[in-house]
């Protein structure tokens, strides 16, 4: 166990019993159980309030049989204890984040003051079942439901399904995405009218849940 980590004064008491309990476990070499098995559908699935998975820490050293279950609360946070039965929690912000995202962070915390290696074991537990949306507003005004499972939503199909505008102008559509780390709202502008006219389907962007986009009225008809 390294010492300087175990002193360092931000640290309190129990702290320092848990990353005794856990470096000790590691040094006795317990064995670590292989990580849980993600179906494919659940590695794209974006993470929403009111979701719940099941974490693990493969070197935890309070073992149990079960997995622990974790929600994602109404500003998108979910916390994670280090070791089960620690008070000790890592908080991140996961909303609209895969679990090989979150893993990925969750992995380096714990790897920074708790563990020597840490196997996370994340699964999807719950899924929110209620629908989230996708506004539009300006020329354009309506909302599409985004259900559970529901195959990706482009902006030009979206802009279809909404109908058309004779004074929409589809060449500065702008989303606006609120970004899940900075918390900081974002705008994409597409030009769906080349997409619509060029078949330029690279240029087209995928939408999310709570994505607003905003259709500007055109100057010239």
């Amino acid at each position: 166990m390294s010492m300087d980590m175990v002193n360092r004064s931000s640290m309190g008491a129990g702290r320092v019993l848990v990353i005794g309990l856990l470096w000790a476990w590691a040094a006795l070499g317990a064995g670590s159980a292989e990580p849980v098995a993600i179906p494919e559908s659940a590695t794209k699935y974006q993470l929403r309030t009111g979701d719940r998975v099941q974490y693990r820490v493969a070197e935890d050293p309070v073992r149990a049989s079960a997995p622990l279950v974790v929600a994602v609360n109404s500003v998108g946070e979910a916390s994670f204890p280090v070791s089960r039965d620690s008070d000790i929690r890592i908080t991140l912000n996961v909303r609209g984040k895969s679990l090989s995202e979150v893993r990925g962070e969750l992995s380096e915390r714990l790897l920074a003051d708790y563990y020597h290696k840490a196997t996370v074991e994340l699964a999807l537990a719950e899924k929110l079942l209620t629908p989230g949306k996708i506004q539009f507003f300006g020329e354009l005004k309506g909302t599409i439901p985004v259900l559970p499972d529901s195959p990706q939503l482009m902006l030009s199909d979206a802009i279809l399904q909404m109908g058309s505008s004779d004074f929409a102008d589809l060449r500065r559509i702008k989303i606006h995405r609120l970004d899940p780390d900075t918390q900081q709202t974002k705008e994409i502008v597409v030009d769906v009218r080349s997409i619509l006219k060029d078949g330029t389907r690279e240029k087209d962007v995928a939408l999310q849940d709570g994505d607003r986009v905003e259709v500007p009225q055109k100057w010239i008809n």
